[in-house]
């Protein structure tokens, strides 16, 4: 009797695991498990870089932030951009530096400017230093466009890596939601609707077993979130959105490297600061210190991006 108990209670605790593991396996895109082929013979885990279409996905996204001078922080492929764009800038002024010299000053609107000490008119000087400024809504037009365009290109990578339909469903009709929103020209709503579709691309970078974790993409939209609660009075969604902040700290902190430790106790720092803020429901603090936070993580993904050469 006491070996048919014991083979008994054995059964029992053999069954109980098999359904654990089962749980597990029905949970494996999620899980980040990796498997015997993702992990080097020295048994330490591989990890592959996100790749360059998602990153400039991201990137469009952040513009549409900038653009409508929101909170926004500038991804390393926008970053290229901006450096390829001011050296150009940079190599067109020297040219024409270089052809005024070799022309001898000869050019007789050069030489009627001479004439008057070099200056223009003064109707002609605060044009000269002040370009006009172009329309928003009409920048982000070409954004939006160009994001769709991206994303037609991007999903069918995602679904080939395994991402959940839900995942590439939610993205897509973010999308749709905030093309339909910049029409209205409403810049809270349009703020609002780009952050809820950057709250996907956490989903997206999830597909991907990259080094650093995608938690931070999702802190990223969570402290964006507050600041604009923030603009629109919604204290009580701030704080919500400061207790999940808290709790994605909790998560990320833990994965960093030697490398990261300085810019995460910085990050640390920064969040306390948001929280309180927060608290004091001070709409100018929370923008500050949201900004500061937004910086931080910035700083972070910048060591990472910097590890992986």
């Amino acid at each position: 009797m006491g070996i048919r108990r014991l083979f008994t209670n054995n059964t029992k605790v053999w069954l109980a695991a098999l359904l654990i593991v089962s749980f597990f396996a029905a949970c494996g895109q999620s899980s980040k498990t990796p498997s015997p082929q993702q992990q080097s013979g020295t048994g330490k885990q591989e990890f592959e870089k996100a790749p360059q279409k998602l990153k400039s996905i991201e990137s469009n996204i952040e513009k549409i932030f900038k653009t409508l001078d929101g909170p926004f922080v500038t991804v390393e492929d926008e970053k290229k951009q901006e450096d390829g764009q001011k050296d150009q800038k940079q190599q067109e002024s020297t040219q024409q530096q270089t052809a005024s010299k070799d022309s001898g000053g000869n050019n007789p609107s050069q030489a009627g400017q001479q004439s008057q000490g070099g200056k223009q008119p003064a109707g002609q000087q605060g044009k000269a230093s002040q370009p006009e400024k172009q329309d928003p809504w009409k920048e982000i037009e070409p954004i939006i466009s160009n994001l769709h365009y991206q994303w037609n290109d991007f999903m069918p990578d995602a679904v080939k890596k395994g991402a959940d339909p839900k995942i590439t469903g939610n993205f897509s009709n973010a999308l749709n939601t905030l093309t339909n929103t910049i029409k209205s020209k409403d810049k809270i709503k349009t703020l609002s609707t780009a952050n809820a579709l950057y709250g996907c691309v956490f989903d997206l970078y999830s597909v991907y077993r990259t080094e650093m974790s995608p938690e931070i993409k999702r802190m990223r939209y969570l402290i964006r979130n507050t600041i604009l609660d923030s603009i629109t009075g919604s204290w009580e969604q701030a704080i919500k959105d400061a207790g999940m902040i808290n709790a994605s700290w909790s998560l990320l902190k833990n994965t960093f490297g030697k490398e990261q430790q300085t810019d995460a106790g910085k990050l640390d720092f920064s969040i306390l600061e948001l929280e309180k803020v927060i608290t004091e429901k001070n709409p100018v603090l929370t923008d500050i210190k949201g900004r500061v936070a937004l910086s931080n993580i910035q700083s972070i993904e910048k060591s990472y991006e910097k590890k992986s050469g």
